[in-house]
């Protein structure tokens, strides 16, 4: 007897919530989340690669998706926030924030992939290599498929991408969760040094759906297009699943009513006319944008570092000084800052300086003021000039690519970019270039002028203890050490009171109207007059106001980044579009969705969605729904419905079901009530048809499948002779291809997760009791009671996911 051979086992101490699984399109890892709110990720083998941390113990782990390409899960929780996590580091490269209204709920999340010029991918593939498939291309390029693919060097020139010859950034101390991302230099090479040639081939596009009827859209991880409200003619349609194919600009949404029932399920056309009309501008103005704002989370975490390092050095010194400020006050009538002075001109030591010296600083304290000080001047130079300085360079040239295409003309108007604009952000970027070589300049100057004031407070305390009749001070004497006083006066009267880094930091609150250069409200360009500023300030000249810092620097740019962004973003959401929406069924208890290719042509495509639901009363029958989308210039038009029906043996369920790929739907189908329980062995065996695996061609018969579509209005029900009838068990014998027998395996499955990946076509078998799941290659089989073909194919399956990772 023949038996699908098992790739994995695996048994979990917590069981799977609400089946969340996802299996990745690309490599063999396999996502759960898990009833104590956690999500994990597996090898084939078992292995744990990683988790998604949840940081709100009271937050649900409630969708999850992955990208097509492979390289990033989606994991949406109970707040409405959903972190992008990247499959090869585990950290979280983006969070996405208040997503909906905070009135409404999560019901949905879709991620899929559309290429940016179809047509002549496909005539590629059909040339060169037909035998490529579409997750090869989403996920290696099209040149990762096609070796001898013909350069086009206009194309070739345009996607250059000068980043690549650009120092690599550093990595940043792990202060916070917030910068943790930037922490090891996997997550750093994996967000700001991986380069795609290919990746404006295609647009990929997040869709999250909330109960309120609205619909969020994101492309290329983080850019985000905003929030459409998908309701129409009285209908208030809830997400419910999410189907693409990359030929196509025009995704499907299958939804349900509003109402707690959620009875009606319906179809609706999403179209993104974006991606025709901008073609390869859309995804490049869209990737760039995406490393635009990762910077500005690398400058403001180089930033919070600046500040935390710099403000922690100031405590100590500010404490010292703050113990004897008022000793001084009552018994001298005068400062700290006069006192040293006093000692440094006359040699002459106050007592109560001289006991602060000796007895409350010490040479212990002196050294702790010296490590505190030198250390903080030392991270702001590092961090400025390894940091800061770098993620300054890499924006401006990221800027310079956009500026580009707003002198376009043709990008220029498809994509709503203002040169002027970007014209002020790099105006922004120099002067943020300009302050951190001035924060470099004052840094070393202080830091000069602090050693050489640690050098003789060191000396002073050494002198004030010591006896002047003593050996040891005629020793110190004839010491040839002479303290560079200009230096030490510097220090006193500057740094040590208030250092200039203070100011060019913004670490003390400013004043109402604290910087004469203040934009104007045209939001003039600020370089020039800024430039005149800091050369006052090199010269020491005084500045009526104080000049604008880091901080307000770095808030001026990221405003002047979210215009740009905000107008790009609405220019291509004018250019979604909801289609007329198509009626499926009512009381459905399981459902799956699928779009493929059934036509195509320069002019207009043809796609085929199929919508598999499984009804509730009875559930011995299955539906599949066709829908014909003629799609021209990126507008879709439902061209004919058509629909038949499957039939199975009285006194079973279909339990669940989903498409495997363009030809195969699986199903699990089980004897009606039927509880396996693996101590009950023996018992098993008095049911002769426990749960098996269906698989059924849904494709028609005139494609080679199983199936008879009959056209049909709206809530038709098909033709007994378009009725695949499968009521006998001798004509639903040769469409089992596996039986959850004892013998075989002493579980009761009861969901489905499937890949249908070509020649590595799997399904995920979930339990009853979500405890353990079982993992089936689809297309492969051995004797029952040989176990050497299962080992071989595990070993090969784990072999070449090790090599996927390794080119990838």
């Amino acid at each position: 007897m023949l038996v699908l051979n098992v790739l994995a086992d695996k048994i979990l101490p917590q069981p799977i919530k609400d089946d969340l699984v996802a299996y990745c399109p690309t490599m063999d890892l396999i996502a759960l989340a898990t009833a104590d709110e956690q999500v994990h990720v597996f090898r084939l083998n078992g292995q744990r690669v990683f988790g998604v941390p949840n940081r709100k113990p009271q937050c649900q782990v409630t969708h999850m998706q992955w990208k097509p390409n492979g390289r990033i899960l989606a994991v949406a929780f109970s707040d409405s926030s959903i972190c992008l996590v990247n499959a090869y580091t585990g950290k979280i490269v983006y969070r996405f924030q208040d997503v909906i209204s905070p009135d409404s709920s999560l019901c949905c999340l879709g991620w899929g992939a559309s290429f940016t010029d179809s047509f002549g991918i496909k005539a590629h593939i059909d040339e060169k290599n037909k035998k490529a498939t579409l997750e090869d291309v989403l996920s290696k390029g099209l040149r990762g498929v096609i070796s001898d693919l013909p350069r086009d060097l206009p194309a070739d020139l345009a996607n250059l991408d000068i980043e690549v010859v650009l120092p690599k950034l550093s990595t940043l101390p792990l202060g916070s969760k917030d910068d943790e991302l930037f922490s090891t230099r996997a997550s750093i090479d994996s967000l700001f040094h991986t380069y795609n040639k290919d990746a404006n081939e295609s647009t990929d596009i997040l869709v999250v759906g909330a109960t309120d009827t609205s619909i969020c859209l994101s492309i290329y991880d983080s850019f985000e297009l905003g929030t459409f409200n998908a309701s129409s003619n009285g209908l208030q349609p809830q997400l419910l699943k999410h189907a693409f194919h990359p030929y196509s600009s025009t995704h499907a949404l299958l939804c349900t009513t509003g109402t707690e029932s959620r009875s009606d399920l319906f179809l609706i056309p999403l179209d993104l006319r974006m991606i025709t009309e901008t073609g390869s501008y859309l995804p490049l103005v869209a990737s760039k944008s995406t490393q635009l704002q990762n910077l500005l989370r690398y400058l403001v975490a180089t930033q919070v570092q600046i500040y935390k390092e710099f403000g922690s050095s100031q405590d100590l010194p500010r404490r010292f000084i703050a113990n004897i400020e008022e000793t001084l006050q009552e018994k001298n009538q005068c400062d700290f800052v006069t006192a040293l002075f006093h000692l440094v001109a006359t040699g002459d030591c106050y007592g109560c300086v001289k006991e602060w010296l000796v007895d409350e600083l010490g040479e212990k304290g002196q050294k702790r003021w010296d490590k505190a000080t030198t250390t903080g001047y030392e991270n702001v130079r590092r961090l400025v000039h390894e940091n800061l300085l770098p993620a300054l360079q890499r924006f401006s040239v990221t800027i310079s690519r956009l500026r580009g295409l707003s002198k376009f003309e043709d990008s220029r108007v498809a994509l709503d970019l203002e040169t002027s604009e970007l014209d002020h952000i790099f105006d922004t970027i120099s002067c943020l270039q300009l302050l951190c070589h001035t924060l470099l300049i004052y840094a070393g100057t202080e830091l000069r002028q602090f050693t050489a004031f640690s050098s003789w407070l060191r000396q002073e305390i050494e002198t004030q203890a010591t006896d002047p009749l003593s050996t040891t001070a005629e020793e110190s004497l004839d010491k040839d050490v002479m303290p560079d006083y200009h230096q030490i006066l510097e220090y006193v009267q500057g740094p040590m009171q208030h250092s200039r880094l203070f100011e060019l930091l913004n670490l003390q609150k400013p004043g109402k109207d604290h910087t004469k250069l203040e934009v104007a409200e045209d939001d003039s360009l600020l370089y020039d007059q800024y430039k005149v500023e800091v050369k006052k300030i090199r010269k020491g000249n005084g500045l009526e106001k104080p000049l604008p810092g880091l901080d307000f620097l770095m808030q001026r740019l990221n405003r002047q980044c979210t215009t740009v962004f905000q107008r790009t973003a609405a220019a291509q959401g004018r250019k979604v579009r909801f289609g007329n929406h198509v009626d499926i069924g009512k009381d459905v208890s399981s459902y799956d969705i699928r779009m493929i290719l059934k036509d195509a042509s320069e002019d207009s495509d043809t796609m085929s969605v199929f919508v598999a639901t499984v009804y509730k009363a009875p559930s011995i029958s299955v539906r599949v729904h066709r829908i014909d989308l003629k799609i021209t210039n990126g507008m879709s038009l439902a061209s004919s419905v058509s629909v038949t029906k499957i039939d199975f043996p009285e006194g079973s369920e279909v339990r669940d079901l989903k498409f495997a790929d363009d030809r195969t739907v699986v199903l699990i189908l089980a004897r009606e009530g039927t509880q396996i329980d693996s101590n009950l062995r023996t018992e098993l065996i008095l049911y002769p048809e426990e749960a098996r695996l269906v698989y059924i061609s849904y494709q028609d018969e005139s494609h080679g499948g199983a199936l008879r579509y009959l056209e049909m209005s709206h809530g038709a029900d098909p033709r007994e002779d378009f009725t695949l009838d499968l009521s006998d068990t001798t004509r639903l014998e040769p469409y089992v291809h596996y039986a959850f027998k004892a013998e075989n395996v002493p579980m009761n499955p009861w969901k489905l997760e499937v890949n249908g990946r070509k020649g590595r076509r799997a399904v995920c078998v979930i339990s009853q009791d979500r405890l353990r799941y079982i993992l089936y290659d689809m297309d492969s089989f051995h004797e029952k009671g040989t176990e050497e073909e299962t080992e071989s194919t595990s070993d090969e399956l784990e072999d070449w996911d090790e090599n996927t990772q390794m080119e990838m």
